[in-house]
This record gives C-alpha cells, structure tokens and sequence, in this order.
C-alpha cells in the first residue's frame, strides 16, 4: 500500500541565498495537515532572497533596520510608494496622522480595552470612558456584550469617540472642541 508523506519540501529555496549565505532553517507549521517549514529567507523590497541575519542588518530607507520580528513578520511596513520603514518609524507617522482632526481615525483597541494602539502595538491614545452601547447591526466580528463607545485622548491631547470591542480595529473621530461662552453670546 503506498503512503503518502505529509512533510512537504520547499523547490523555490535556493542552495545559496543572494546574500551568500544558506537559507535559515525556518521554523515548522502545520498547513492543511502537511507539516511545512516557513520563512528559509527574507525577498527584500529589490527582490533579492537573503537569511535573517542579513536582513536585520540592512539600513531601510528611514535610517533604521527592521525592528524586531516573528517568523511570520518581516518588522517593516511598505508605504504606498514602495519604500520600507521600520515599525518605529509607522507610529511615528500615525501619530502625526492624529493631526488631521478632519477625517476618521482607524486604529486597534487593546485587548483590555484601556488604550488604542497603531497596528505594530504603539500607543496612540489612552482611553477615559467606555460604556456598553447597542449593536444596531448583524456582526460577525463584535458581540452585543463586548461593543461599546468610548472616549479616548491622544497622544497630542485631542478627544476622540468611536465604538467597538477590545482587541478588534475601531474607527474614531475627533470631538468637536467647544467654544467657551462670551458675553455676547449670554
């Protein structure tokens, strides 16, 4: 009787990587039952394989290397204009993005719900108020017993609200700032 093996082999790995190094061991998973062996290697932003080791030490085109990463991460983002940054250097820019009070805010509520992080975990804000709220919809992602509002204040200082649940991406807007009353206006 012939048996089929569920260990799968990597064809695409080359014996030599572009950096001259071999390609690392890679960590094992399990995928639709075949046990496979991820991440050999790094395809950088010009389309050269390299080891983990080298990728850590290449200089991104912030001026930084890749922060730290899993096997399943490479510890950059790409911006919409090809280049890669380092995770640092994205929570810098959506902390400057917090600027533009004139538009929503995407970001993640933590899993204890007491802060809103950028995607890689930075701090954007610190949430002040969180009450239940009613789900007014059908949700595959929030439960009626985890949505709730929230009142949330950056890292600028500014006031946002949103609605979600902890652990889960929630879109925010800024309060709108109220105009202390003059004379006049009494």
């Amino acid at each position: 009787m012939k048996t089929q093996s569920n260990t799968y082999t990597d064809t695409s790995t080359p014996a030599i990587l572009d950096c001259g190094h071999a390609p690392d061991p890679g960590q094992p998973a399990n995928v639709n039952g075949r046990t496979v062996m991820g991440w050999r290697f790094v395809l950088t932003s010009d389309g050269r394989k390299v080891c983990h080791a080298c990728d850590m030490l290449r200089v991104l085109p912030c001026g930084h290397h890749p922060s730290p990463h899993s096997p399943c991460f490479t510890g950059t983002a790409r911006l919409p204009d090809g280049r890669e940054i380092c995770c640092a250097c994205v929570d810098d820019m959506q902390r400057e993005d917090l600027r533009d009070t004139s538009k929503p805010f995407d970001a993640y509520l933590s899993c204890d719900g007491k802060t809103v992080t950028t995607w890689t975990g930075g701090q954007l804000m610190r949430v002040t108020q969180s009450w239940p709220c009613a789900l007014t919809r059908q949700s595959w992602i929030h439960s009626r017993s985890s949505y709730k509002s929230i009142r949330a204040i950056d890292c600028h200082g500014q006031a946002w609200h949103g609605r979600g649940s902890a652990g889960t991406l929630i879109r925010l807007r800024a309060c709108k700032a109220h105009a202390p009353a003059t004379a006049a206006a009494r």
